[in-house]
């Protein structure tokens, strides 16, 4: 039989833990996605350096990858900034041409509303 004691004080160190990762999330997150992009370009670096690139311009390539992966990516998921008049809100379009369009007369308010 499990003693009570044992099991409610794992349940309060993995409550406890899980606090402080809350807590400290945005301090880890962005050490956490360094170390998954790591584990992701190492073997794209392993396999340039198998192909005569040295491990520098091997990492400066996969690197060079992943930041265009990203920017792309964000240039699809981020939406379009709107006009309205007096403010500018934020909507996503399915069209990109539609999202792009208003994305700039959205831009144009904000710089707009800021010389104001």
């Amino acid at each position: 039989m499990i003693d009570d004691r044992r099991v409610w004080s794992w349940l309060f160190i993995a409550a406890a833990v899980a606090g402080l990762l809350y807590l400290l999330a945005p301090v880890l997150t962005p050490f956490a996605l360094s170390a998954l992009f790591a584990y992701l370009g190492s073997p794209l670096v392993a396999r340039l350096e198998t192909r005569g690139f040295s491990r520098g311009a091997a990492v400066a390539v996969v690197f060079l990858m992943m930041t265009l992966f990203v920017a792309l990516l964000l240039a699809i998921i981020i939406p379009a900034l709107i006009d309205q008049g007096d403010a500018v809100t934020i909507e996503v379009f399915d069209e990109p041409e539609v999202s792009a369009a208003k994305h700039r007369a959205g831009l144009r308010r904000l710089f707009a509303l800021q010389i104001k």
